[in-house]
């Protein structure tokens, strides 16, 4: 498989609430996020179709939680979720996405050498026993 990722990925799961193109306000999770996109889970849109997803979350920047936009476009989609690039994000969205990978698990997806290499933090080694 051609691996396109710039950004190193994260498993979580957050309800989200997206906003498709025909003004449809749609109940899913977050499943895999990066700073350039992630999976939404439960929910389907049209493969080009823009949308914005609200998400949730707790951090410094106001007491207790708040809940950010995030503009992009659905890249590929499926029967149960679709996968989101994110337009540009304005410096409060990227904090967010950072405190909220900083708190998750590396996700299982591949990711590039040049991710792994620049990562400020170790990748867990799963070893198999013998």
């Amino acid at each position: 498989m051609d691996e396109r990722r710039k950004h190193p990925r994260v498993l979580l799961r957050e309800p989200v609430v997206v906003e498709v193109a025909s003004f449809e306000s749609l109940l899913g999770h977050v499943t895999d996020l990066s700073l350039g996109g992630m999976y939404v889970e439960g929910v389907t849109a049209s493969l080009g179709a823009p949308v914005v997803v609200h998400m949730r979350f707790s951090g410094p920047i106001v007491n207790g939680d708040w809940t950010i936009a995030l503009p992009g476009t659905v890249r590929w989609a499926r029967e149960r979720g679709f996968g989101v690039a994110f337009d540009a994000l304005a410096p409060r969205e990227i904090f967010a996405i950072h405190e909220a990978m900083a708190r998750a698990r590396p996700s299982s997806t591949r990711h590039r050498v040049t991710d792994i290499v620049t990562q400020t933090t170790p990748l867990p080694v799963h070893r198999r026993p013998r």
